[in-house]
Parts: structure tokens; sequence; C-alpha cells
């Protein structure tokens, strides 16, 4: 980490947490933020990443505008598209449609046991219509979203600068980073020449705030680095030993997953504080701001 200069340029990213339909509660936040600077998201932030609906959120904040919103012949306008209000209406107009599954799918998929829970065709239909043939390098501010490739079991971050993911459509990128495992199907998204089968980030990276201050690192050096980190909330219900311990299969399998669903987003913020712990008051150079469902502060880091 390089000291702090009092003459470098302030740069400002913003970082959303996975949630599903829990997603609306950032997106009022944004909303907030937005409507009280009377300034877009994309023009308060320099770096805007997400994971999941947080991924969604992303790509929605920066996608840009049309001189003639009827006709995609038109030619784009640097400003974006939509307001985090109209992203936020996303979630209560679409989410029943978005979370929904005809009979013979539940009856297919035996209620979710056998494939995944939901139709991904409402969901790219959906994203159609928001995204339209947008590609990701046309992002009016530098965005990206994670992702897992399961085919080469490797993380995978679709970022709008990176030459090889400039093409891809950001209804893809958008599919991918929110395939959640059980509930949709893999997204199969294309890039220098190969498919890649891509499932949602949150699988490794529900918060993607330190990857978010890793990419600022390399997008800004030597520049100050605002992060504001937006959650989704969290499980808060205790479970008593005697609970546990009638676990059965099926039972413990899925209350230890959404145990861990709820420890992941922790871990980030953890790594944050234990990094800028061993960093000397002259060169902290992060300011992270994390929100949660009660807008309370569940990390707050300052320079001294």
């Amino acid at each position: 980490m390089t000291g702090y200069s009092s003459s470098s340029t302030t740069r400002r990213v913003l970082s959303i947490d996975g949630g599903g339909i829990r997603g609306i509660i950032p997106a009022h936040v944004i909303a907030h933020i937005e409507a009280v600077s009377g300034q877009s998201a994309a023009a308060l932030f320099d770096l805007i990443v997400g994971t999941s609906t947080g991924g969604i959120l992303a790509l929605g904040l920066t996608t840009p505008a049309r001189a003639d919103a009827a006709s995609t012949d038109e030619p784009v306008i640097p400003t974006p598209r939509y307001s985090a209000a109209a992203l936020k209406a996303l979630y209560v107009k679409e989410g029943a449609t978005i979370f929904s599954s005809s009979l013979l799918h539940r009856l297919r998929s035996l209620g979710g046991a056998v494939e995944e829970s939901y139709d991904h065709d409402a969901l790219e239909a959906i994203l159609a219509s928001y995204f339209g043939s947008t590609t990701l390098g046309a992002a009016v501010t530098p965005a990206m979203v994670t992702s897992y490739n399961i085919q080469a079991r490797q993380t995978v971050l679709l970022k709008s600068w990176q030459a090889e993911h400039a093409t891809i459509p950001m209804r893809q990128a958008a599919r991918a980073t929110a395939a959640a495992p059980t509930y949709f199907e893999p997204a199969q998204v294309s890039w220098a020449g190969q498919t890649h089968p891509l499932i949602d980030g949150g699988v490794f990276l529900n918060s993607p705030v330190v990857s978010s201050y890793a990419e600022a690192l390399r997008r800004f050096p030597g520049d100050d680095i605002h992060v504001l980190s937006l959650g989704t909330g969290e499980l808060t219900r205790p479970i008593s030993y005697q609970q546990a311990q009638s676990w059965g299969l099926w039972a413990g399998y899925c209350r230890s997953l959404t145990v861990c669903l709820t420890a992941w987003p922790r871990r980030p913020t953890i790594k944050c504080a234990c990094f800028l712990a061993s960093v000397t008051s002259a060169s902290k150079r992060l300011w992270i701001w994390p929100v949660m469902i009660w807008t309370i502060l569940r990390l707050r880091i300052l320079p001294t």
C-alpha cells in the first residue's frame, strides 16, 4: 500500500452485495443518495461493482441512455438510462415474475429437488427488456460483476473496461452473475472465441468489497479510495443446540446452507479490517462505509 498523499484524487467505489429479492434494499439506499445529491450513481462513483442481484443493479446503474429509446439504431448517450428508483421498481414489478414457476416445471423438478427451482426464461426476458443489446463495454461508468466458471473451476470477474469482455451483452453478464445454484440454470456466456458456463458469483464472493478495493487500487494507483459497501441484510434468529442436534440429512443441509450464506458476507469486511489494522495511520487510504438492512454501519474504517 502506498503512502497517503494530500494531492491525490479521491475515488469513490460502490460495492453491492448479493441477496436475491432483497436487492431492493441497496436499491432504496442508492435512490436516496441520488435524490439527496441530485446526481446519478454513475456520476457519483468511479467504479461500481456487484454480485448477483447487486450485479444487476451495478449494470443497471451504468447502462447508457439512448437518443431515442424506441430505436436501437440510435447512438447511446454517456448518461445512465436508469435511476436507482427505476431499478427499485424492477423488484416491485418483476420480483414475483422472476421467482415464479409453472405447475409443469414444479412437477418436473419435484419442487426444485431434481432441477432448478425457477424457470430462467422469465428472468432472461426481463433482463432483455431492461438491457436490450447494450454491451458491457458501453457502461457509462466502469462496472464489474462477479461470477464463477463451473467447468474451469475459476472465479470470473466480468469487467466493462476489459477488451475481451467489452462485447458481452449486459443482459448476459447480468444473467451470469445472478445464476444462483438450485434457483436458476447456469448461464452460457461467450468471449474470446469460447463459451463459458457461469453461475452466481455469490458462491465465492457474495460481498465484492475486497475485489472492489483491489480493482480500484489497480485502476487508480496513488489515489485515495472511498468504498461504500451496501449489504442486503442478514439472518439474526439464533439456532439453539437443541434445534441443531435433531437435524437430519436434508434439514441439516438446508439449514447449514443458510448459516454459510449468512456468514459469507462477513468475511470480506473482516478481511478489510484485518488488512488495514496492520497499516500505519499515515497510509490508510481506504474508507469503507458498509450499509446493512437497517442502514447501520456494519463496519467503519476511517483514516486517523
